[in-house]
């Protein structure tokens, strides 16, 4: 008889005092000062706890990250092609589907977490992330928004909002407002076209608890959840390296990352 598949359910927090004292992104790293997505993958990974597997595709987070051939996780993770976050996702969760029902892996199953960039969720990742999606398959994907493609020069994305200065849209006489184009709304894109995603939410790498809680809440839910968690880049965004969380902060309630902002949403 096929085993039933256990899942994890993790406790939300009240509080800073509640917050994981263990690492599973730990020190030695190449990101830059006051990089957000790398708070970013801290919090996420003191969220999901020990007992998950990362995925990281191809991006900042990849590259800064995995520099000769040592990386900061003290977790399972594996580098992805950018455009296949979402495949090799389904493929790890199926296997593990299978390999508990048939008895040959004893524990529940692990949190199967997927990092990526803007690029990797919403452009040029947005095949497979649509495709895990649909299928219905138990993995959380994590959009970390720098709004631009930082790792190759801080090029546009479709996160990038409108009047953007980038390397490919740079301000000048004949387009003075630099971008021309308004961002995706990437948790209402996920949210509209797979009715097999039950989970939704947004957060800001200047609110932990609520960020960590989010997460949570998208892993304790049976099947495709989505968070996407905006976090400011310095170097793209040229402000102090210190000033990340206050900018972090300014960037939630007043700029364009609020139009695209909302609750948790269980749908």
């Amino acid at each position: 008889m096929a085993k039933k598949v256990e899942t994890q359910e993790m406790e939300l927090i009240k509080g800073l005092k509640q917050v994981p004292q263990e690492e599973q992104y730990v020190p030695g790293h190449r990101t830059c000062q006051g990089c957000g997505p790398a708070l970013c993958y801290k919090l996420v990974a003191k969220a999901a706890g020990a007992n998950s597997i990362f995925l990281g595709p191809t991006g900042c987070m990849y590259v800064a990250n995995t520099s000769y051939l040592c990386t900061p996780f003290a977790m399972p993770w594996t580098h992805t092609q950018i455009t296949n976050g979402g495949a090799v996702a389904s493929g790890i969760e199926a296997a593990y589907q299978v390999l508990i029902r048939k008895g040959k892996y004893k524990g529940k199953l692990p949190n199967i977490v997927v990092m990526a960039g803007d690029g990797g969720a919403i452009d040029i990742g947005l095949q497979a992330a649509s495709g895990m999606m649909y299928r219905g398959h138990d993995a959380l994907f994590v959009m970390y928004d720098n709004e631009s493609y930082a790792n190759t020069g801080i090029q546009t994305s479709p996160m990038t909002p409108y009047g953007g200065k980038t390397t490919f849209t740079p301000p000048g006489k004949a387009i003075p407002e630099g971008k021309k184009t308004f961002p995706k709304d990437a948790a209402q894109l996920f949210i509209g076209g797979h009715p097999a995603m039950h989970y939704a939410a947004t957060a800001s790498v200047a609110y932990p608890v609520d960020l960590i809680n989010k997460v949570r809440k998208g892993l304790n839910y049976k099947g495709p959840a989505f968070v996407h968690i905006h976090s400011p880049c310095p170097k793209g965004w040229l402000f102090d390296a210190k000033k990340t969380i206050q900018v972090a902060k300014l960037s939630t309630p007043i700029s364009t990352f609020r139009r695209r902002t909302s609750p948790s949403r269980s749908i």
